[in-house]
């Protein structure tokens, strides 16, 4: 048929049956009546072509294909069937009555366009089967008209190896089903593609009946399908489900990948849901169904399953407690989430009229009654909740959900427990006159509040008035003078516990470790170089790390001080301390045990020793009476004088003096210069061995296994070094032994002992190889993390914290540090302990300072 225009009129009659078989049908209109129009018959369309059908009429006036159907079951067939390019002022596909029987087999219909429905069922019993068909690039214009399918009431509806691309509906759904009673949907080997809503359901989109009955069947089976690139601008990439009961859903071997949802929910979104559909959405997500979600996407929540906003919490960035002052400002950030848990962005403002308000509760769960708590604009970020209450304490915030036209969040609550402190005393405590106290900032005038230099200080005024005559303005830390206009520059002086920052140890250990495990890589003895390699790389490893530590027990051996009442003590003690310490630390506050006042002349050298600490340091070579009539009656310093004159005593103490510090000196310069030459010297031995391999051949050894091994010429050389390492390590180890129970040593490494495991068979220097490079790694790390132990400590210039032994507590029954009674350690420092340990450290800065050396370095005279 062709060119055929109907003026309302049917082609045919509506009570008669209808078969069609081979036949097109092409370029026909009708006005205001539905082309076929059939009732209560069968009708059956094989091998027909529709193409450009154009329908005239008021809206759902007029359809292609009119039907109503009884109780008595017709059928309604559609194989190889073609319909394209219709135009229709309403539904295209129109079913109505009681039961409908519709198969589409083959059937290919695109590019269709009407302000309706494409297939609109609104019968009490839909059975609609879709096999082998194409629904593609069809459109419902009608916003006010939903789905490109319609169907409602009990429905069965089968899609077998068919496909829906690039369908649009202006409305909600491709697939629209509504007051669903019993439901029975299946896809299966079908695709679904680029299908696209301006409402709800990018392609499904279901709205169960208000009947409540738990005698309907609800199932949902999707099986071997594909689902890429649908989109609904607002819920529901793929299905919008407004169900009040849980369907069977079951989707399995299924692609379900790029939808997007304009809201909420990529892939699925529920309108309501409780516990039986919540199970829903976990068992989709179960792996065992072989489903693929990928890059599907919502711009608010949900990039997969989604619902409304249905509670807020506190987000994970922000505290679970508040702390702030009446008057003061409470930060956090409430999160908005549905019931899947999802975190709700809404950038879209389609929430935008949800809100909270905020109530006071105590902790006793009491409402309080006089407080202030400002207005909230912001749902989920809150940057300025102030909070006035009459008294400081602990209390919850009560939040709750404002009036909103989605009649949703109405139960839901959240506590978020605060305290309120009182004001610190940097701080005025004023009160409104509803007695709610605020704290107020120290006000001052404008020059003051205007730089940034200055910083405005509560004043001392006891009426509590906050005014800049009673307040202080005053430079800020880091800035002085005039106008507060110069730089505070910190004085790193203060901060050098000694002169020495151990950079060069630091360097030096590192660099030998670094060599002696360089070394390793020559301990085979296959080639002469690595002979006398080895060697030397071995031992300069040794020096360096070696040097350091020798060094610093050689001085701590000479002046530490033990405190034992020894005359090497009392020497040091003097030279190294001045007058004031002396008097107020290491005076020994009573001499005489007994009631005589004779001192006989064997006392009289116990009496010199102890001289030393009981008077200053004679640098007017003055020894005053008093000091000793402290201690002794007058009768006792006659008979003293009777024997040696205070003259003969000054001459004997200062004397004695001098020499022993010189001889002090000495030792720790010739100690020093031995060390350094008995280094170089075996060096020198060293590169002598070198020169010796170099001219001569590797020896050839048979090994047990009968293998033949190189060792080199002339070994006893390496065992005479290994030897002298063995006796310097011996010697620091004593050295350190000595010094570990003195006082005033400072905090070094302790001494790792080299491991030699030295024989010329293979596997005594793969052993050696793991040995030394183990040590080395000992040595190396055991120092760094001293170091790091000392710089993540941040104690700065608190010289007590670098020593490994100072001043024993001060004992109670001599009132001194000096006896040899049991005390314990010091853990909170006098002025006088910690000025014995700034005089100490001077001391021992003066040590290697060039002048002293000159002064001290040769060999005292006895006198």
């Amino acid at each position: 048929m062709h060119l055929l225009r109907l003026y309302e009129a049917s082609l045919f009659d509506e009570q008669s049956s209808l078969f069609i078989e081979n036949t097109i049908f092409e370029n026909i209109s009708t006005f205001y009546k539905p082309i076929f129009q059939i009732s209560y018959r069968d009708i059956s369309f094989k091998n027909v072509e529709m193409n450009k059908i154009n329908i005239y009429c008021d809206v759902n006036k007029c359809n292609l294909i009119s039907v109503e159907m009884g109780i008595i079951k017709k059928n309604i067939l559609f194989h190889d069937f073609k319909i394209s390019d219709v135009h229709s002022n309403g539904n295209v596909f129109l079913f109505s009555g009681n039961d409908i029987n519709i198969e589409f087999d083959n059937t290919e219909i695109r590019n269709s366009n009407s302000y309706g429905a494409l297939l609109k069922c609104i019968s009490e019993n839909a059975n609609i089967y879709f096999k082998n068909s194409k629904i593609n690039n069809n459109k419902n214009f009608n916003k006010f008209d939903n789905g490109l399918v319609f169907i409602k009431n009990n429905i069965n509806i089968f899609f077998i190896d068919s496909e829906f691309k690039n369908n649009e509906s202006l409305t909600s759904g491709i697939l629209y089903f509504e007051k669903i009673k019993n439901f029975n949907f299946t896809i299966q080997n079908s695709i679904f593609s680029g299908n696209q809503c301006n409402g709800n359901g990018g392609v499904i989109n279901l709205i169960d009946s208000n009947e409540i009955s738990d005698n309907y069947i609800k199932s949902i089976i999707i099986d071997h399908s594909i689902f890429n690139g649908n989109r609904a601008n607002y819920f529901g990439g793929i299905l919008y489900a407004n169900i009040s009961y849980s369907y069977n859903i079951n989707i399995m071997h299924s692609n379900i990948i790029n939808n997007y949802a304009g809201v909420a929910g990529g892939f699925l979104f529920f309108e309501q849901i409780n516990d039986s559909i919540k199970e829903v959405s976990l068992f989709l997500k179960d792996k065992t169904l072989d489903n693929t979600f990928y890059n599907n996407t919502a711009i608010s929540h949900g990039d997969i399953f989604a619902t409304h906003p249905s509670k807020f919490v506190v987000s994970k960035n922000s505290n679970n407690y508040a702390e702030t002052y009446s008057g003061g400002f409470i930060y956090l950030t409430l999160e908005l989430q549905d019931d899947l848990n999802n975190k709700v962005n809404d950038s879209e403002k389609y929430y935008s009229d949800l809100g909270v308000q905020a109530e006071l509760y105590e902790v006793q769960n009491t409402k309080v009654e006089n407080y202030i708590i400002s207005d909230i604009d912001s749902l989920n970020r809150i940057n300025s909740l102030k909070i006035y209450t009459e008294n400081p304490g602990d209390y919850y915030i009560h939040f709750i959900s404002k009036n909103n036209s989605y009649n949703i969040l109405k139960t839901t609550f959240l506590n978020y427990k605060i305290k309120i402190n009182d004001c610190d005393s940097m701080n005025y405590k004023l009160r409104l006159s509803n007695n709610l106290f605020y704290c107020e900032s120290p006000i001052c005038d404008k020059t003051c509040v205007s730089e940034n230099y200055y910083e405005c200080i509560k004043g001392n005024d006891t009426d509590n008035i906050n005014t800049p005559v009673n307040n202080i303005c005053k430079c800020i830390k880091g800035r002085k003078g005039k106008n507060c206009l110069e730089s505070d520059f910190a004085d790193i002086r203060k901060f050098r516990v000694i002169k020495d920052f151990g950079i060069l140890p630091l360097v030096s250990i590192t660099i030998g470790c670094i060599c002696g495990i360089y070394s390793n890589i020559f301990i085979t003895s296959d080639k002469k170089q690595n002979c006398y390699v080895h060697l030397i790389l071995a031992f300069i490893g040794f020096i360096l790390i070696y040097i350091p530590f020798s060094m610093k027990l050689i001085i701590s051996s000479n002046i530490m001080i033990k405190f034992n009442n020894s005359y090497s003590d009392n020497v040091l003690i003097n030279a190294i301390f001045s007058s004031y310490i002396l008097e107020k630390m290491f005076k020994v506050k009573s001499l005489n045990d007994n009631d005589n006042d004779t001192m006989g002349i064997g006392n009289i050298n116990e009496y010199i020793n102890k001289a030393y600490i009981c008077t200053t340091r004679f640098d007017d070579y003055q020894i005053e009476t008093s000091t000793l009539s402290n201690s002794y009656t007058n009768n006792a310093i006659q008979n003293i004088q009777k024997i040696v004159s205070f003259r003969d005593v000054k001459s004997i103490i200062t004397s004695g003096r001098n020499i022993t510090m010189k001889r002090v000196y000495y030792n720790i310069y010739l100690r020093v210069l031995v060390t350094w030459i008995l280094l170089f010297v075996f060096l020198i031995f060293c590169m002598t061995y070198s020169i010796i391999v170099k001219n001569n051949d590797l020896i050839d050894v048979l090994l047990l296994d009968q293998m033949h091994f190189y060792k080199c010429p002339y070994e006893d050389y390496q065992k005479i070094i290994a030897l002298v390492e063995s006796f310097l390590l011996i010697f620091i180890i004593i050295k350190y032994l000595s010094v570990k129970n003195g006082r005033y040593i400072y905090m070094e490494i302790k001494i790792i002992i080299y491991n030699l495991f030295y024989k010329n068979i293979m596997i005594a220097q793969e052993l050696q190889f793991f040995c030394n490079s183990l040590c080395y790694f000992f040595i190396l790390s055991g120092y760094y993390l001293m170091i790091f132990c000392i710089i993540f400590k941040k104690q700065g210039n608190n010289r007590t914290f670098y020593f490994l032994s100072i001043p024993k507590q001060k004992c109670t029954l001599h009132n001194s540090y000096s006896c040899e009674c049991d005390t314990g350690k010091v853990f909170k420092y006098k002025d006088e302990e910690i000025q014995s340990i700034n005089e100490y450290i001077k001391f021992y800065k003066r040590i290697f300072k060039i002048q002293n050396i000159r002064e001290n370095f040769h060999i005292p005279k006895n006198n």
